[in-house]
């Protein structure tokens, strides 16, 4: 602690005296940072606005100046390199490969004849046996045959009891009704008539006697009440005799017609039992001839002679053969084939891109992986109308199968040899040709930057056939002259002719535009084109668009190619020089169609 003695002797104690601290001096000192401070502070917000309007200034300037410098800048430092290529003929040839399988065009084939869902495959012959006719290709599984075949022949042996029984019935119905027509009827009829027979003679007795008793009653011999019996008697014998009359009536118009309904009548449900027994007998008598038969099947013999080939599908995904032993084999499903090597063809597939190109008789040139070197010759014999079915994960894909004929084969040749096939689809000689990417697609028109001693001009070409390299040119450009290989680089199309909406839409290089309604549509206005032209290319010469005399810059010109061509410019007609070409499109953008024929 500082007492008054030690406070007078310390240093610090003598500053402080020196500079109390209550002086209006140091209180003013002490306040003036004070108020600077504040000061600051209420100008700080202004101080932030400009250097915030500072700082946007520069990125104006700087952007200019960029911008500036991008359109201005000289075309040493962004010039694209033309890709030059020198116009000539030669012989266009347009062809198509495939890969293909060598088969034979006249195949015996051999199938499987036992009926069901599928038979397992027990026994195989070894694929490329030569066999003879009769000769076994297979052993299929018949034990479910053999148990179909035993139940089946205790079905036609209940089957044939019924139809004994149902032919004994029928039989004796038959010998009922001739019973009834030869004996019964006519025992009934002779007794009947017996009856009235005896009745008659009655009759006649009791007449004879009643007139003789009449005779004697009056004489008075007989009396009143004799007389009456022997009437009686008369009345008696009348009636019994009636009653047979009317018993052999009814006999023969009544009981024999019911009697003979109904015997027929059991005649004809014998007969219908009988034939049903019998069809029913029948059918099981088929069905166990079927079943030996398809036990017969169950042995798979050779048709004729030839070298034997398994029926596998090479189509399917799968690792597995069809025909293996352990498969199961379908009804009519190929097993084998005998294929006769004198007839070879290859079967191959043609994209639907493609398919309308390739014509019956084309020439073609087949060549075998097991023999690269050697070249056969062929011919297409066969276009299919339809696609080949494929799964649904590839149901985009369409692809026609398609037959070409080897000719002449060589002996080496066999079947399932995989082969390359390329079939001619377009040949002309002395033709003019041009590189596939030297043409520029506008809408349905084609282009093409022509160079001339450093000079370029943009050409309206004709073009025809078009293979994966070349475009066969029909008029526009002549031999000997030089295209360039790049020309979306060189091309204005702002400077080409406006297209209409449906070549644009085909064209598709703007992008897909709304609608197919015929109007025009300028390529400045469509999307994509809204960024200012970048300069790929001026000449260095003194048309215009070049440097002048005073070595300055002009504004660059853009070239028309209608105008060009036409040469119906102002600078054509004053005899000055085409104008140069510009780029106006960012390297890359290219026409979605395909150029070619």
């Amino acid at each position: 602690m500082l007492t008054p003695t030690t406070c007078a002797s310390s240093p610090r104690c003598t500053i402080a005296a020196s500079n109390p601290i209550g002086t209006p001096e140091v209180q003013a000192d002490r306040m003036r940072p004070v108020a600077s401070q504040r000061m600051l502070r209420r100008r700080s917000p202004r101080a932030g606005v400009s250097w915030t309007m500072l700082i946007f200034v520069l990125i104006v300037l700087g952007a200019g100046a960029g911008a500036t410098w991008y359109y201005l800048k000289p075309e040493e430092t962004n010039q694209a390199t033309p890709f030059e290529y020198v116009v000539r003929r030669a012989t266009f040839v347009y062809e198509t490969s495939e890969r293909g399988e060598l088969e034979s065009s006249r195949n015996v084939e051999v199938r499987c004849q036992v009926k069901g869902s599928s038979t397992a495959i027990l026994e195989l012959i070894p694929e490329g046996t030569f066999v003879q006719k009769g000769d076994v290709l297979a052993k299929l599984d018949d034990s479910a045959l053999q148990a179909q075949l035993q139940q089946q022949q205790i079905v036609c042996n209940t089957s044939q009891a019924a139809v004994t029984q149902a032919r004994n019935v029928y039989e004796t119905a038959l010998i009922a009704r001739l019973e009834y027509l030869e004996g019964t009827f006519k025992q009934e009829e002779q007794l009947i008539l017996n009856e009235m027979l005896v009745a008659e003679e009655n009759l006649r007795r009791a007449m004879q006697f009643a007139k003789y008793s009449r005779r004697l009653a009056s004489k008075g011999y007989l009396s009143p009440l004799q007389l009456d019996a022997d009437e009686f008697a008369v009345d008696k014998a009348r009636n019994e005799m009636e009653t047979a009359q009317t018993k052999l009536r009814v006999l023969r118009d009544f009981n024999k017609e019911k009697m003979l309904k109904q015997l027929e009548s059991d005649i004809k449900i014998a007969k219908a039992n009988y034939d049903s027994a019998l069809k029913t007998y029948e059918l099981d008598l088929a069905k166990l001839e079927d079943i030996k038969e398809q036990l017969a099947s169950c042995v798979v013999r050779a048709p004729t002679s030839g070298e034997v080939v398994y029926a596998n599908d090479r189509s399917r995904r799968s690792d597995e053969p069809d025909i293996i032993e352990g498969a199961l084999v379908r009804e009519r499903q190929v097993m084998f084939r005998l294929p006769d090597t004198r007839y070879m063809q290859v079967k191959t597939k043609v994209n639907e891109s493609r398919v309308a190109l390739v014509k019956d008789g084309m020439p073609a040139k087949i060549r075998l992986d097991s023999s690269w070197g050697q070249e056969l010759e062929g011919r297409v014999v066969r276009v299919d109308s339809y696609p080949i079915p494929t799964r649904w994960s590839a149901s985009s894909v369409k692809d026609y199968a398609c037959y070409v004929e080897v000719l002449n084969p060589p002996d080496n040749v066999r079947p399932g040899l995989a082969a390359q096939v390329t079939i001619l689809l377009e040949q002309q000689p002395d033709a003019l040709l041009v590189p596939v990417q030297a043409v520029y697609p506008h809408g349905k028109q084609h282009y093409c930057v022509v160079s001339n001693n450093g000079r370029r001009e943009v050409r309206r070409v004709e073009i025809g056939s078009s293979n994966e390299k070349f475009v066969v040119i029909r008029n526009g450009i002549s031999e000997g002259e030089v295209v360039l290989q790049n020309p979306d680089k060189f091309i204005n199309i702002r400077d080409l002719p406006d297209v209409r909406r449906d070549e644009a839409l085909v064209d598709n290089r703007w992008g897909t535009l709304p609608g197919s309604d015929g109007q025009m549509v300028s390529p400045a206005s469509s999307p994509g084109a809204s960024r200012p032209p970048a300069v790929a290319d001026r000449p260095r010469g003194g048309f215009p668009g070049g440097e002048n005399a005073g070595g300055q810059r002009g504004a660059p010109e853009r070239f028309s190619a209608d105008r060009a061509r036409a040469g119906n410019n102002a600078q054509a007609q004053n005899g000055e020089a085409p104008m140069a070409v510009e780029r106006t499109r960012p390297e890359g953008r290219v026409g979605n169609n395909e150029t070619g024929g």
